[in-house]
């Protein structure tokens, strides 16, 4: 049996008519999009927490972002809609030792917080402080979003 040579796999160069003319053919750089390697924190972090029976929510991410230690003092106030939590060094309230907030019961009665219910924590670490609000008042501020996103989709689903 003999050796049989075969030719390369790589095709041969082919100038193209404006190189074999002597014409220089300018390279244009590739774009290359900029990627963001890091993303943009969000200005608030949400979180959802359920209220046990000592006024307690668990917030360990929310906490965390906030960079507020166990037994940090706070003041609580509460508004007409919502519990406005931040660091007070004269507060007469303090975090738990545990990565929860503890909500004081006069302050849940007056934003119709139960035991039991479900609340939204929202923390906005540049102001340092902490909102805590109920679902329907939640369901209530999405309600015109919510509609108007199910009208958009019954328009495209009629013909």
């Amino acid at each position: 049996m003999s050796e049989q040579i075969i030719s390369g796999l790589v095709p041969p160069r082919v100038d193209s008519p404006l190189h074999a003319r002597g014409a220089r053919q300018e390279r244009r750089p590739l774009s290359v999009p900029s990627i963001r390697t890091e993303p943009e924190p969000p200005a608030t972090l949400y979180g959802i927490g359920h209220v046990d029976r000592a006024g307690r929510v668990s917030a360990r991410p929310i906490l965390r972002a906030l960079d507020w230690p166990p037994r940090q003092p706070i003041a609580v106030q509460a508004t007409s809609t919502a519990l406005v939590i931040y660091p007070d060094p004269t507060g007469v309230h303090r975090l738990p030792a545990t990565a929860s907030i503890a909500l004081p019961s006069r302050a849940r009665r007056c934003c119709g917080i139960r035991a039991g219910d479900a609340v939204l924590l929202a923390a906005d670490p540049g102001n340092n402080v902490l909102l805590v609000d109920t679902l329907t008042a939640l369901d209530a501020a999405l309600a015109s979003r919510h509609a108007a996103a199910r009208a958009e989709l019954t328009t495209k689903a009629t013909p």
